[in-house]
């Protein structure tokens, strides 16, 4: 009895294995993009920020950026070279009555308002942006084999992207434009973060894999775990959604179901529950129509040491010390590239006020920030 069973494990491996040599070549029901010089895509990211505490508007940020992507070359492994230009930029930010925007589309948001009161600090929030329209960043999309690179970035980008001209006052200006265009930021919004390494899966449900990543939050920096399963693969109807036969509907159930909805005086109604949780809203409540890999994924912090997420500034430190997320994203397996991403993170940040020769305790806070971005992807 045993031996049927050897001959069926020997067959299962060497079909696995020949079917993973076949991959290399057509590579068919993976989540790759196929791309070919001269193609183009534009791309629209949200990436707001909101200080949750027990009264709304202690801190609030938005970010609204759009690019434009052409692929300008293919590398000598076939690699696509993807070029990426920031052709609109809105931020704004509102803290403690103190508020300040900028508008790229806008002439009259380069510089502040004549009544404004803080018309420096204003300055210095609009100079975080102003420049950042028109300029360019390159990436090297990867597959199974190479992770995606970022090349050349425009110097505007490159001194936000690396946190050299970091300004601290109440707008944090310089940190809200670093936290939109950290490194990992600038990949994932040309690549979906679906390129590179352990991301070439098959699709097949419930397919599982993660990512690691360093990014930024509000007031410091951290490195992050992704875990991504599939959800649904191939499905040509919404998440939501299961195939139904169409039946003819009968006046008479429904006027029966309809008197069952609708509450008698004699009824009362249950009270609800104050403190009961409400579930959160869809992260993408539509699925686009054809056939799709539906992707989730949970976002976690990766425990390092303290330096490697702590930022100081001035005699202030800050570390983050939790994160808590989700995100999905839309893969159309039809067109081979990315359709729509969605993630909202809550991260903890702990403040630690430095000891002085005389000081004998450190001051400690923390707050917690809601962080949520989208980004949609568009083509011709």
């Amino acid at each position: 009895m045993r031996k049927p069973r050897l001959i069926y494990c020997v067959l299962a491996i060497l079909l696995w294995t020949g079917l993973a040599g076949l991959a290399g070549c057509a590579r068919p029901g993976r989540l790759l993009w196929q791309l070919k010089p001269g193609d183009t895509y534009s791309v629209k990211v949200n990436l707001n920020s909101n200080l949750s505490m027990m009264f709304p508007g202690v801190d609030n940020r938005k970010n609204e950026m759009q690019l434009t992507c052409r692929v300008k070359a293919l590398d000598q492994e076939k690699h696509p070279i993807v070029e990426a230009t920031i052709t609109s930029l809105k931020a704004s930010m509102q803290s403690l009555g103190v508020s300040a925007s900028f508008d790229s589309e806008d002439k009259t948001t380069y510089q502040p308002a004549k009544d404004d009161k803080n018309k420096q600090r204003t300055q210095k929030y609009i100079d975080a942006f102003i420049d950042l329209k028109g300029k360019k960043y390159n990436v090297l999309m990867g597959d199974e084999t190479q992770l995606a690179k970022l090349l050349d970035v425009d110097d505007p980008i490159r001194k936000i992207m690396i946190d050299e001209n970091i300004q601290m006052d109440i707008l944090r200006s310089n940190e809200q434009a670093h936290m939109l265009l950290t490194e990992n930021h600038l990949m994932e919004y040309v690549t979906g973060g679906l390129i590179g390494g352990d991301t070439a899966i098959k699709i097949e449900h419930m397919e599982s894999w993660s990512t690691c990543a360093i990014t930024a939050v509000p007031e410091a920096r951290t490195s992050i775990r992704k875990n991504y399963t599939i959800e649904s693969a191939g499905e040509t109807l919404s998440l939501q959604e299961t195939p139904k036969e169409k039946e003819t509907p009968d006046p008479k159930k429904q006027n029966k179901e309809q008197d069952k909805k609708q509450p008698s005086s004699k009824t009362k109604e249950k009270p609800t529950d104050k403190n009961q949780k409400k579930e959160p809203p869809e992260l993408i409540p539509e699925i686009p129509q054809g056939r799709n890999a539906v992707v989730s994924y949970q976002i976690t912090k990766i425990d390092q040491e303290q330096t490697a997420t702590e930022k100081s500034k001035g005699k202030t430190k800050y570390l983050v010390t939790d994160v808590e997320g989700q995100g999905k994203l839309i893969f159309s397996l039809d067109k081979k590239r990315m359709l729509k991403l969605a993630e909202r993170m809550d991260v903890s940040v702990t403040s630690r006020q430095q000891a002085g020769s005389k000081a004998k305790a450190h001051k400690k806070v923390t707050m917690c920030y809601n962080v949520n971005k989208t980004i949609e992807y568009m083509y011709d």
